[in-house]
């Protein structure tokens, strides 16, 4: 409740500014021949455009964004034109037509991108033995079931994951949320039966599902479990020779075990992959001779300018993208969706990971 007016008090003060900029330009030279009514009609046009944002994605937040950049430009011409002498008329009047269209172009942007989801592919080495020649690990994380597809689209990913041929799929969180609904999830989880992965399918939970109520949570973990999905909690599995997988709580779980409490639960651990939602605690991973851990959730920032705040807010150690320390990957992914339906930072992904020992080579 409290977030819609926030949003409500947002956009009406958004919408007041720039249909009044907009109705500025017309008591300038022959715009003042244009009837009172039509100007005033002429001037709501582009607030109206970013509010029908709203019924169009289903995201009150992809309005206030939109409406929030032209907001900006509008502020920062005027900042500018307060500097400059003589005729402000046409200056005005270009500047804010200009400031609409890039607005618009950014936002259509956002929304594409968003919606268009693309592989994207890593190889890992190592010197430990791995018993197949290459060991092919696809990736899934913050799905946010419901956002920009429901759960026949989530099956339509589930197709083009299987084109990459995984021996194992792996979900990193956030799989579905508080607005995620139970037919999606029951879809969703039906579209895992048909995932083409001989190792299985492996799933943690991120801090969406931590947040969701405590039935649809079980709800959820029960579809997965009846898909034949594996949850990991702060649990560990061998699914070949020479590997295990590490599922481990989300970060915001206070009984979460620790890196090295988890690794004492197998006696010889040899390949070690770990699936944390949150990437936090690298320097604990990398201390315990973790060999591949995988996360999510930052959403590599979503919309941009976010990105390059992410590590210094603290909502990881790292934004996007692999990292190596010592004889640790780490690998976040941006999301195969996000928790609005645009994006202007990164792009939607599923990860596929290829582990390749030397020791094959």
């Amino acid at each position: 409740m409290i977030r819609l007016i926030v949003f409500a008090i947002l956009l009406i003060g958004m919408s007041a500014y720039i249909t009044f900029t907009a109705h500025s330009l017309f008591s300038f030279g022959a715009m003042k021949k244009v009837p009172t009514a039509l100007a005033w009609f002429l001037s709501a046009l582009p607030s109206a455009a970013g509010l029908a944002l709203i019924p169009i994605t289903g995201r009150a937040a992809v309005s206030v964004a939109a409406m929030a950049h032209l907001t900006a430009l509008l502020l920062l011409w005027d900042v500018v034109l307060h500097f400059v002498r003589g005729d402000k008329a046409r200056p005005k009047a270009v500047l804010f037509a200009v400031s609409f269209v890039l607005c618009a172009a950014y936002i259509t942007y956002g929304i594409i991108n968003a919606y268009t989801v693309t592989p994207t592919c890593y190889t890992v080495t190592t010197d430990k033995p791995i018993a197949s020649e290459r060991l092919r690990i696809a990736q899934i994380s913050d799905c946010h079931l419901g956002t920009t597809f429901d759960g026949d689209g989530f099956a339509r990913h589930i197709q083009a994951i299987n084109a990459h041929h995984p021996d194992v799929l792996v979900i990193t969180g956030d799989f579905a949320d508080s607005r995620t609904s139970v037919e999606d999830m029951a879809a969703a989880c039906a579209a895992l039966e048909n995932v083409q992965a001989p190792l299985g399918v492996y799933y943690v939970s991120g801090n969406h599902e931590g947040s969701m109520h405590p039935q649809k949570n079980d709800q959820l973990l029960r579809l997965l479990e009846s898909s034949g999905v594996t949850v990991l909690e702060d649990e560990a599995v061998v699914i070949a020779d020479g590997v295990t997988v590490f599922g481990r709580k989300d970060a915001y779980d206070r009984s979460r075990l620790s890196v090295s409490e988890l690794m004492q639960q197998t006696d010889d651990p040899a390949y070690t992959v770990f699936l944390d939602h949150q990437p936090r605690e690298y320097d604990a991973y990398a201390a315990q001779g973790a060999d591949l851990v995988l996360s999510g959730h930052t959403h590599a920032g979503q919309m941009f300018p976010l990105g390059m705040f992410i590590e210094f807010i603290g909502m990881g150690e790292n934004t996007y993208g692999m990292e190596q320390r010592g004889d640790t990957a780490f690998i976040v992914s941006s999301g195969i969706s996000g928790l609005l339906p645009m994006r202007t930072e990164a792009h939607s992904e599923f990860v596929i990971i290829d582990i390749i020992s030397r020791q094959n080579a």
